[in-house]
């Protein structure tokens, strides 16, 4: 015999809403040692967080590292590196993501950024072989 269970998370809500803004990064942007911004959103947000993402092609001139971080209103958001992405060939898709704490109610300025831990090109590839997508999502609860 096969038992029925039924499942309950408790009292009925509405999903929260979300406001969806996305930047298609149309060329390749690259760096050499130094934090390079790529694209830019700005967004007018509530007294939220948001969600940032990345995805597309990431490629370093030799094996190494690409920091990839995100900046809201010029203040780096992954610390002054950034999320240490290590490659062992040219190039990977590449696709990742960051929470913020919650913002105040007011405008805003969003950047995806790249650099290299050394004097080798870290790039996110984007245009000839394929668009890249940069996105901010803010959580609305």
């Amino acid at each position: 015999t096969q038992s029925t269970n039924a499942f309950s998370c408790g009292t009925t809500s509405s999903v929260p809403a979300v406001i969806v803004q996305k930047s298609t990064i149309t060329s390749s942007c690259s760096s050499t040692g130094s934090v390079t911004s790529c694209s830019t959103i700005t967004a007018t947000t509530g007294a939220n967080p948001v969600l940032m993402g990345f995805t597309g092609a990431c490629s370093k001139g030799t094996a190494g590292t690409l920091f990839a971080n995100f900046e809201i209103d010029d203040a780096l958001q992954l610390g002054t590196d950034g999320a240490s992405l290590g490659f062992t060939a040219a190039g990977v898709i590449c696709d990742f993501t960051y929470l913020s704490a919650d913002l105040t109610a007011a405008s805003h300025t969003f950047e995806i950024t790249v650099d290299s831990n050394d004097a080798n090109t870290a790039q996110y590839a984007c245009g000839a072989a394929g668009n890249c997508t940069f996105w901010v999502q803010e959580i609305i609860d």
